[in-house]
């Protein structure tokens, strides 16, 4: 598969929140599931029918197809804003045409899912573990990821897509200690951080800034 897609997404400095620089990648790097270990690069080229044990719902996305393949990654919804702009960002996205999967653990998608009965809002849904597991051996891969985090096992799940995905990835950092977990994050990323617990408006500038 040929290397890391280009930028998608433009976009200024938001109001609220901000977007933080970014380390570049060793293009010769090697990289796997675990940052200690770097096993040679795979081929992600199988056709995404394949073992993904995916649920579908609702609608497709309206509009022109853009092509592009976005995962949305949900760690613990213990933070409440993580439903509402999870529901909120794959709306956005499907509206322009994107074919979105979003992949959380059993809370976070159990919470998703009640929230949008219908699957108006949602793409395809499934488990994290599964999905990571279905990247690492090849099954699949994304052109973009947009992971939430707003603990150390959210930016874990995040650096390990980092290291097994061509994906483009876009990290959101919420939650009162978001500027200081953005600290902690080494991998190759853009980095959109809202101390953002209760309201959503914070985090949902940040989206509409790198979507519009």
């Amino acid at each position: 598969m040929p290397g890391r897609k280009g930028r998608a997404f433009g976009g200024g400095a938001p109001h609220l929140g901000r977007f933080q620089g970014e380390e570049r990648r060793d293009p010769h790097k090697k990289r796997s599931s675990l940052p200690g270990l770097r096993p040679e690069k795979r081929d992600l080229s199988i056709p995404a029918a394949e073992g993904m044990n995916m649920e579908r719902s609702g609608e497709e996305g309206r509009g022109t197809r853009s092509g592009r393949k976005v995962l949305i990654l949900l760690g613990c919804p213990e933070v409440p804003v993580q439903t509402s702009i999870a529901l909120y960002l794959s709306f956005r996205l499907r509206r322009r045409g994107d074919d979105v999967v979003v992949a959380g653990t059993g809370a976070a998608l159990q919470l998703a899912k009640l929230a949008d009965p219908e699957g108006h809002y949602l793409g395809g849904t499934m488990n994290i573990d599964r999905c990571i597991a279905s990247i690492s051996e090849g099954e699949r891969d994304f052109d973009l990821c947009f992971a939430f985090a707003h603990s150390d096992a959210g930016v874990t799940y995040a650096g390990t897509v980092s290291y097994i995905s061509d994906a483009e990835l876009y990290l959101l950092l919420f939650g009162r200690g978001a500027e200081d977990l953005a600290e902690t994050v080494e991998f190759d990323c853009r980095k959109l951080v809202a101390k953002a617990v209760h309201n959503p408006v914070p985090l949902k500038k940040l989206i509409d800034e790198v979507i519009d």
